[in-house]
């Protein structure tokens, strides 16, 4: 009767402290309480989301400043980037943007349904909040990344339509603070490599899809460029250069096995910051990354987050 008595008590202590556990995990993830660092939150991210990247397209005679970048000592490059088992532009965008694996947010395909934004927002919504006064902007080419994700978390994020070339213009324009609105925080997405893909066949040996991607190196060293330049003026900026999947044949849907459509290319540069070393990233480390950059500590996110900062 005492060892029934005591393996009892033993029992329900064990039930009420796993119950406190949770309901402690549960408060601190419904929490929306930051902490922001002030030396680092006025930084500046330029994102350059580029659509259906095989990286091994990604060589020094076909991309020329993509591969010298990828080398620089400044970067963190992998071309092994893993992509969501869902090999759609929708879950792999929305899990960039979110931090969160597409199990969580709920993207499945490029219609964006199911998209549970209220506990997966994109990073902007966590910018915003820690400092409303920073100027976020996303200019995509593939729109229902602005309509479906972003639209209602940044200061600027139009949903007409839009070329590659319109895109790279108005970019540089907002890093050279030429643009119409201010822009401290950019996300670009490009769309004509997934495109051709999609036309012709993803594969450097196609003249259009190896076109695109020559043309896409010239954005690149543009953008970069023109980042370099606002940092010779004391600006401190971050660059990432990311994508969605690669491609095999004409597509990349339900591939989640095939090397040339599971991993992509991931690049982060920054003249004095440090990253991971020994270190596939996957897409889920681009959001934490970027608020790790800027300072910005948020409990839910925390919570609902699946990628780790690359930064050391």
């Amino acid at each position: 009767m005492k060892t029934s008595l005591i393996i009892s008590l033993l029992c329900l202590a064990l039930v009420l402290f796993s119950s406190c556990k949770k309901e402690d995990l549960d408060i601190a993830c419904n929490e929306n309480s930051f902490t922001v660092d002030q030396n680092k939150i006025d930084r500046k991210v330029l994102v350059i989301g580029i659509d259906g990247f095989r990286s091994d397209v990604m060589n020094a005679n076909r991309s020329p400043f993509l591969y010298s970048y990828s080398q620089d000592p400044g970067t963190y490059f992998t071309g092994k980037n893993i992509v969501e088992y869902l090999t759609l532009s929708g879950p792999n965008w929305t899990s960039l943007l979110t931090g969160a694996h597409w199990e969580k947010h709920m993207v499945e395909d490029n219609f964006f349904s199911f998209y549970n934004v209220e506990d997966y927002p994109p990073f902007f919504h966590y910018i915003e909040e820690a400092k409303s006064s920073i100027n976020t902007v996303s200019l995509c080419h593939w729109l229902p990344i602005n309509s479906s994700v972003n639209q209602d978390f940044t200061d600027y994020s139009p949903i007409s339509l839009f070329s590659d070339s319109a895109i790279y213009a108005d970019g540089l324009s907002l890093v050279e603070q030429n643009y119409s609105v201010d822009g401290d925080i950019i996300f670009l997405h490009f769309d004509d490599l997934d495109h051709f893909g999609h036309l012709n066949g993803f594969h450097d040996t196609i003249p259009e899809y190896a076109q695109a991607v020559t043309t896409m190196d010239g954005y690149a060293m543009g953008l970069v460029n023109a980042v370099d330049a606002r940092r010779a003026l004391g600006e401190d900026w971050i660059i990432f250069i990311v994508s969605d999947h690669g491609g095999i044949n004409r597509g990349h849907t339900g591939l989640p096995n095939e090397p040339a459509v599971n991993q992509t290319i991931f690049y982060a540069n920054h003249p004095s910051e440090t990253f991971l070393s020994n270190y596939i990233s996957s897409q889920t480390d681009l959001a934490p990354s970027i608020l790790d950059f800027l300072g910005i500590q948020n409990e839910a996110f925390e919570c609902a987050k699946d990628g780790q900062s690359i930064l050391n």
